[in-house]
């Protein structure tokens, strides 16, 4: 008999002032605690990926919002990415720079997509978020 393991599905979205949100993330664990301090201390420790970048060039922790958005039972981890991939879509989250599960028509129409900065009204590309984010255009609406 197969184990099925409980999994919960949750969303970081990040915000300005406002609580506008400008960037979101969905992610999927059968650790719900432990994944969440892993991702607060990648953020303490400024560590060098893509969501932990824009989190930190957007005010840190106390910018971010963790919610659970859904707790589902799966019998094994393919189930739980699947329904993950589901919701990033659903959600339109810009921050899952990684696919839980593999697509070729997603990831290249998602590559090819335009995204506008809210800080500065620029476009980029949705790979390109943190080369922008680098940007003097960039930089000088933020300051």
């Amino acid at each position: 008999m197969q184990e099925v393991m409980t999994y919960w599905f949750y969303k970081i979205s990040i915000k300005n002032i406002t609580t506008d949100i400008l960037h979101s993330y969905i992610g999927s664990t059968n650790n719900y605690k432990s994944r969440i301090g892993q991702h607060k201390h990648n953020i303490r420790t400024n560590r060098p990926y893509g969501l932990y970048e824009v989190i930190n060039n957007n005010g840190g922790l106390s910018n971010v919002n963790f919610d659970i958005i859904e707790v589902m039972l799966c019998t094994n981890k393919l189930d739980a990415l699947q329904r993950e991939q589901q919701l990033i879509l659903l959600h339109n989250c810009d921050l899952n720079l990684n696919r839980p599960i593999s697509c070729p028509i997603f990831n290249k129409e998602r590559i090819k997509s335009r995204v506008k900065c809210p800080t500065c009204n620029k476009l980029y590309t949705y790979t390109h978020v943190n080369q922008h984010n680098k940007t003097k255009i960039h930089i000088s609406f933020k300051s």
